[in-house]
């Protein structure tokens, strides 16, 4: 994949990771856990999709 064509998929994926801690928090103590790991999996894309924005910069597109 291209800088480009990974912008919008992480950002997809992000708001995929909002939507499943929603659900998530709905489900209890098991939801709990599963709740906090889309929050870790949330930062960790957060961060890819900064160093993408970084790189891209860089580089002038």
């Amino acid at each position: 994949m291209t800088l480009e064509q990974l912008v919008p998929y992480y950002r997809g994926v992000y708001f995929t990771t909002v939507a499943l801690k929603k659900r998530f928090a709905e489900r209890g103590p098991g939801g709990r856990e599963a709740h906090d790991e889309a929050d870790r999996y949330q930062g960790m894309t957060s961060g890819y999709a900064e160093a993408i924005r970084e790189t891209r910069k860089q580089k002038g597109r």
